[in-house]
């Protein structure tokens, strides 16, 4: 929804132009739809294609959103200044047998909370690890309050199944 208000474009046609057109991917993809009488993609999930052409995204990921030299991304890390704005924290990692000490600095996700899964890359340092990047895993239903606020005001918002 917030695409479409921005762009005047379907989630489809932004992904297709801004990401699938100018990486060359080789074949279509197939985006599941809510299912109700909008039929809007669902932005969280849910796109199927090939290995090949996801394993590009790795790639526009690894070299900070920059595809053939072309910047198709704006890429922050904890490099950048202003993800520096976020507070320091420390906490551990655990799979509820083994723990590992780990510290941040930046903005953490809005998901981020104890006893929630998370996703964490950085390095190991001195018993430590120490994380670049944090993304806060979800369930499938997960909607940000914004999205939600958007939906409502148009009318548009359904309750989840539960």
């Amino acid at each position: 929804m917030a695409i479409i208000k921005a762009t005047g474009k379907s989630l489809s046609d932004y992904l297709y132009e801004s990401f699938w057109n100018p990486m060359g991917m080789e074949n279509s993809a197939l985006w599941q739809i809510d299912g109700r009488k909008n039929r809007m993609e669902k932005a969280f999930c849910c796109i199927a294609s090939n290995a090949r052409d996801f394993a590009k995204f790795g790639k526009l990921y690894k070299d900070f959103g920059k595809w053939n030299g072309k910047v198709l991304l704006e890429f922050r890390t904890t490099k950048d200044p202003m993800m520096r704005l976020g507070k320091k924290i420390s906490f551990n990692i655990t799979d509820n047998k083994n723990s590992i000490p780990t510290s941040f600095e930046g903005i953490l996700p809005d998901l981020f909370a104890e006893n929630q899964g998370v996703i964490a890359s950085g390095k190991y340092i001195n018993g430590v690890f120490v994380a670049e990047e944090i993304l806060a895993k979800h369930d499938e239903s997960y909607l940000p309050k914004e999205v939600i606020d958007i939906l409502k005001q148009d009318g548009l918002y359904v309750e989840p199944e539960k």
